[in-house]
């Protein structure tokens, strides 16, 4: 159940994930409102934030809070945390937590990647895995900031990310554009369609070449039917720290 409400359902390029040296400082600062459904029916709020920490380190943020049934589910919120470099145009993630929001906490897990030595650390609640590196994965945070990047200078096919089951690998095809009514108004956007290989489940996304490529909508669904979907509300830019 909670992981049909991460936000990170995105992935990052399975090849070495490197964009225009130009867009070093196209990583834009933001927070980020989110109303969050579940079959249709409203069930709470989600926030999105990246921070610039210094030049080359950030932060990506996402917190949801539930109402309702969901919220005896996860009764705390659900947090994920990635932190990130982006130097020369490659994002490289360092840490990154993931906290379930329920009572025992038994879906938290933690990421730590070991550049020099090409291996990431995963901690579960009752074991830690070894995993080995390859350039370019990353985590379900710091993929959210690839594929913003990406759509600025390339659209990429093929993604892959590290989580808490090991390594996944997705594609992405394009669905035209469709223009949206949302709270800041119409907005034109680009549809992405995810697909996990194997899996009947698929993430539809919606981003707006003019904030930055930043998700407006996102809708998972299983077997075609949908399952959950975050609608933006409002969203704020924040300075970077150059």
């Amino acid at each position: 159940m909670t992981n049909a409400f991460t936000l990170s359902l995105l992935a990052v390029s399975i090849a070495y994930h490197v964009t225009d040296a130009t867009a070093a400082s196209a990583i834009q600062p933001y927070r980020a409102d989110y109303d969050v459904f579940y079959k249709e029916q409203w069930v709470g709020n989600s926030e999105f934030s990246v921070t610039q920490n210094t030049r080359d380190t950030y932060t990506f943020e996402s917190t949801s809070r539930f109402r309702g049934v969901l919220s005896i589910i996860s009764p705390n919120p659900i947090v994920e945390i990635s932190e990130f470099t982006y130097y020369q145009g490659q994002i490289q993630p360092l840490v990154y937590s993931y906290d379930d929001g329920t009572w025992k906490g038994d879906g938290k897990y933690r990421v730590e990647f070991d550049w020099d030595n090409l291996v990431a650390t995963t901690t579960l609640a009752d074991e830690t895995i070894k995993s080995e590196l390859t350039l370019g994965i990353l985590d379900r945070g710091s993929m959210q900031v690839a594929l913003m990047l990406d759509m600025q200078t390339s659209k990429r096919e093929i993604y892959t990310l590290i989580d808490e089951s090991g390594v996944r690998i997705y594609e992405y095809s394009t669905d035209g554009e469709e223009v949206l009514e949302t709270p800041l108004g119409t907005i034109v956007t680009q549809k992405f369609i995810q697909q996990e290989q194997g899996s009947s489940r698929r993430t539809i996304v919606w981003l707006a070449k003019e904030l930055y490529y930043l998700p407006i909508r996102i809708e998972q669904q299983r077997n075609g039917t949908s399952q959950a979907s975050f609608n933006l509300q409002a969203i704020d830019w924040l300075e970077d720290n150059e």
